[in-house]
């Protein structure tokens, strides 16, 4: 009965010709929407690729920025915002030699979060996690180490923070990720795990 009913209420919306009209516009303008955001995907990978000789792959919803650490120099850090809220920092400086990714991980997460207390909400962290050569990126061995944070309100969510060096670039890359406040819900662990793919999809060389 109950499909019954729903089945009159669809036949009726589709009797009225500007009821299929605005499903048609929307329909359009959703894909629309999906195709403008792939290309400015595209575009920003391929701004990342040109300009910094690195590869990052995106997911749908993400903006880019960049930041200089002196006024003049070349950024060396690119800021990575999900529209959902979560926050990637890759940061790459020159290295000679590999240095210890464990202490540049622990320095890397304390400035985030302790000298620039103006400008980021207060927030504590708690280490959750500390492992040597945990996982791989593009052949790369990766250090990490995991908090989590707990703001004023109460909030709490997850900081992963990520170490490698390039023997080719002679580089030292440190990725870090923070999510937005967790509850629990389904949704959340998608969202977090796309924030992990960005991480994961460095290429270096």
């Amino acid at each position: 009965m109950v499909f019954w009913e729903f089945g009159v209420d669809y036949i009726k919306f589709f009797e009225k010709r500007d009821n299929v009209e605005k499903l048609l516009k929307t329909i359009e303008e959703k894909s629309h929407a999906k195709e403008e955001e792939k290309k400015n995907i595209k575009r920003q990978q391929g701004l990342i690729s040109e300009k910094f000789k690195f590869k990052v792959e995106l997911v749908p919803g993400c903006s880019v920025t960049e930041s200089k650490t002196v006024e003049g120099e070349t950024p060396n850090t690119i800021r990575i915002e999900s529209k959902h809220g979560g926050l990637i920092l890759i940061t790459f400086t020159p290295a000679s030699s590999p240095p210890d990714p464990l202490t540049e991980i622990s320095t890397h997460i304390n400035l985030q979060y302790h000298e620039q207390a103006p400008i980021i909400p207060q927030i504590t962290l708690r280490k959750l996690t500390s492992k040597q050569q945990v996982a791989k990126i593009r052949g790369h061995k990766v250090a990490m180490e995991s908090y989590e944070w707990q703001d004023q309100a109460g909030q709490k969510g997850l900081v992963e923070g990520y170490g490698l060096w390039c023997d080719k670039r002679q580089r030292t890359y440190l990725l870090s990720l923070r999510t937005p406040p967790l509850t629990g819900q389904k949704k959340e662990k998608e969202q977090t795990n796309d924030l992990r793919r960005v991480v994961g999809s460095l290429r270096c060389h």
